[in-house]
This record gives structure tokens, sequence and C-alpha cells, in this order.
């Protein structure tokens, strides 16, 4: 989650970086709409603060953000064999 709020402050080419970087390519290559989603989200989060760690284990962190149109949630779930890739990821509003 770290690197992806990095990626978020940094700008829209950093958040694809991320998503190439992180993300796994059968994940990548199954949802198209992966780096201009993630784009958005980094959008709405840029300059937000973290509310609160919903969810923190091996596998798997949700975070939701104060926005200025009310929280979000955005998780993370990571693959169970290293590299450790993400290999989805949920919003929740």
């Amino acid at each position: 989650m770290a690197a992806f709020l990095q990626s978020a402050r940094t700008g829209d080419a950093a958040v694809e970086r991320f998503v190439a970087e992180h993300f796994d390519q059968r994940e990548r290559e199954s949802r198209p709409m992966l780096a201009p989603n993630m784009i958005r989200i980094a959008g709405l989060i840029r300059g937000q603060h973290v509310e609160e760690i919903v969810k923190s284990n091996e596998m798997e962190i949700a975070v939701r953000f104060s926005t200025s149109s009310g929280p979000l949630t955005l998780g993370f779930v990571c693959s169970e064999a290293p590299p450790h890739r993400l290999v989805d990821w949920r919003r929740y509003d």
C-alpha cells in the first residue's frame, strides 16, 4: 500500500509503473482497465488522509481514506507464492 500511496502522490505515470511492477501479469492481462482505474483512484486519494487500517494480514491490506466525496476503502490482495505480486484489488465506498 505504501508504494501505491507514493505513486499516487507522484502522478499518473508513477501509478502506471506501480501497476506494471506490483500486479501479477495475469491480473493485468485480464483487466485491461486496471491501470486507468488505479489512476482514477489515485486521483481521489491524492492528498487525502488515511482514516483507518480496516484489514491487515500477510495476504491482504485494506485502508479507508477520508475524501472530499466521503470515505473510500481500497484493498489489495497478494499471492501466497513469492514474489507476492498483487492478484486482486477492491474498492469499497
